[in-house]
């Protein structure tokens, strides 16, 4: 009886032994399968695997790593929103050791930008946060504020890594993501916040006698009551200045590329920032507002966009302060953090 029970049971085990290795087979198969399709998914339509050669070896069912960049003489012809992240690494680096003026790259890149399909709310802080759990960045679309935002960071970085920080310190104040530390309003945070490379040139404009006062309004805490956030920040009234709808052709000889636009709407007590943008001008000095509207990225001469708007209240104009390089380098030598520290310092 017992050589038979130990025959038994050697022949049981060979057979979970041999049903293991089968079941190990096809989960790999699957993982393979898996895997070739995740690729032939996210693979641009107009590429092909051996146009396409991959920076690392893929492994099946665990890393997708992105594709080699495109040579440059094909990016020249590539719509930006259609590039990969190494695609923009390597782009920027050429833009930057081909044209050293920074307003030059930066009209370049908005213009290079056009078509882009606009979408609203398409940024959060995931993974550091999960309140809005969109990515810190996107490349195929862009709102209003993004679009500025993608365009300057772009502009006065160098490759990759520097692009990706100097968004964040635009976004954020003091470069710390969070929902918290978002500059949420225009003009009592992303201005002011970001003042160390942008100023307010409205004073100036138009021999200095074209501003007027306005007074922006929003509340913290029921902005963050919708994200579910307890918040004990009181409501902000903030006195600022902008250039009013019927003096706006007097100041349009003073406007010059890559100033930024703030489009100024409300009623007689409170304004607010509705609209941002940049300036673009022709070949003939003609003033043309870029910005980034439902449906994509265009580019209009901007007393058209005024006078087509009634609600239209002015403009407040936002210009690049003198060596733009050397101000991001400087600054993102101070703020830099590294993502451990991310959620620590935004508390």
């Amino acid at each position: 009886m017992l050589p038979i029970l130990m025959r038994y049971g050697l022949w049981l085990l060979g057979f979970w032994m041999l049903a293991a290795l089968l079941m190990a087979g096809l989960t790999q198969s699957n993982r393979d399968s898996r895997s070739s399709a995740l690729a032939a998914e996210t693979a641009p339509a107009d590429e092909s695997a051996s146009e396409r050669p991959r920076t690392y070896e893929q492994l099946p069912g665990v890393v997708h790593m992105l594709p080699e960049a495109l040579p440059i003489e094909r990016l020249q012809d590539k719509p930006l929103y259609e590039f990969t992240e190494l695609d923009l690494a390597a782009y920027l680096e050429h833009l930057s050791d081909r044209e050293a003026d920074p307003i030059a790259r930066v009209m370049h890149l908005a213009r290079k930008n056009i078509g882009q399909p606009y979408k609203l709310f398409l940024l959060g802080e995931f993974p550091f946060e999960t309140h809005d759990p969109d990515p810190l960045y996107c490349l195929t679309h862009s709102d209003c504020v993004t679009f500025c935002e993608h365009t300057y960071a772009m502009a006065l970085s160098r490759g990759w890594e520097s692009f990706f920080l100097l968004l964040q310190r635009l976004r954020y104040k003091d470069g710390q993501i969070g929902i918290r530390t978002r500059n949420h309003e225009m003009t009592s945070e992303w201005n002011q916040h970001n003042a160390w490379l942008f100023e307010d040139i409205c004073r100036t404009l138009g021999g200095g006698k074209q501003w007027v006062d306005m007074l922006a309004f929003w509340s913290p805490r029921e902005f963050f009551h919708k994200m579910r956030l307890p918040s004990t920040r009181p409501d902000v009234e903030w006195p600022d200045v902008y250039i009013p709808r019927a003096r706006v052709p007097n100041v349009l000889p003073d406007l010059r590329n890559g100033d930024m636009v703030n489009v100024i709407r409300g009623d007689e007590r409170h304004q607010l920032v509705a609209h941002v943008g940049m300036i673009g001008l022709n070949a003939e000095g003609n003033v043309y507002l870029i910005h980034s509207a439902n449906p994509q990225v265009r580019e209009e001469p901007l007393l058209a966009y005024l006078q087509k708007d009634a609600r239209i209240l002015g403009f407040k104009f936002l210009r690049l302060r003198p060596l733009p390089d050397r101000l991001v380098r400087e600054e993102l030598a101070r703020t830099r953090v590294g993502p451990a520290l991310m959620s620590e310092r935004a508390n």
